[in-house]
């Protein structure tokens, strides 16, 4: 994909979405179709695009601001610590469920601040960078490559935590890494389409969810909790 495509993304964007398709108003999900058909992109970026598109908490709906940035960096740091305990306890089950948690969040965050597009193109860049951080880790003083992840995404979440949303290049490259570290990983750890199902579970039960704030997540506005009868996303089928 080229910067151009990039650029006409921005341009839907800046003008509220109100570029217009046969059927009506463009919607994130056809910008997202009309340029890649990527599984990949299409499952693992679209599903957080789908999830706030559902629930109107898009860019143009709602501006992200210092109060989300500090609910964001609570929860990543919340899976990141669900990633940690999953790891100690050899749940592969867990550990998956653990890094899809950290990669939906990430790419959540990536698309409230309304970059999600440049992330997309992004994470193939760092590939190879995260790739040597995390052969460092291993190297040095991690005891395998998931907890070299661990420590890999943790120092850029922490790094995150200390930027400006405002300044830009900073703050979204910083998001770029945590993506890429999560999901190079993903894709080359584990059979490539049963991480894919998966996150597509995992999206469909958070289709499931209601808008409503979380008062263990600090009661953010713009959360989603587990209705009645919310059912969770299993592996059936798809690990022993």
């Amino acid at each position: 994909m080229s910067i151009f495509t990039h650029l006409e993304y921005i341009a839907v964007l800046a003008n509220n979405a109100t570029a217009e398709s046969d059927s009506g108003h463009f919607t994130d999900i056809d910008v997202l179709k009309k340029y890649t058909d990527n599984e990949v992109d299409t499952v693992i970026f679209g599903g957080p695009i789908r999830c706030y598109s559902k629930f109107q908490i898009t860019p143009r709906d709602v501006t992200y601001g210092d109060e989300e940035h500090t609910f964001r960096i609570a929860c990543l740091k919340e899976e990141l610590r669900e990633l940690n305990d999953a790891i100690n306890e050899n749940d592969i089950h867990e550990t998956i469920d653990a890094l899809v948690d950290l990669l939906i969040f990430a790419i959540g965050t990536s698309y409230r601040t309304g970059n999600v597009f440049r992330s997309m193109f992004a994470y193939k860049n760092h590939a190879t960078s995260v790739g040597y951080l995390i052969h460092q880790r291993i190297k040095h003083n991690a005891e395998s490559p998931l907890q070299a992840v661990h420590q890999v995404a943790e120092s850029f979440v922490n790094e995150l935590q200390h930027y400006d949303h405002r300044h830009y290049l900073k703050y979204q490259n910083k998001i770029d890494q945590i993506i890429a570290t999560v999901l190079t990983f993903l894709l080359n750890e584990y059979d490539r389409e049963m991480i894919l199902e998966y996150y597509e579970r995992v999206t469909q039960a958070n289709l499931s969810k209601e808008l409503g704030s979380l008062p263990k997540r600090g009661s953010f506005s713009i959360d989603l909790k587990k209705p009645e009868g919310w059912k969770a996303p299993t592996f059936e089928g798809l690990l022993n």
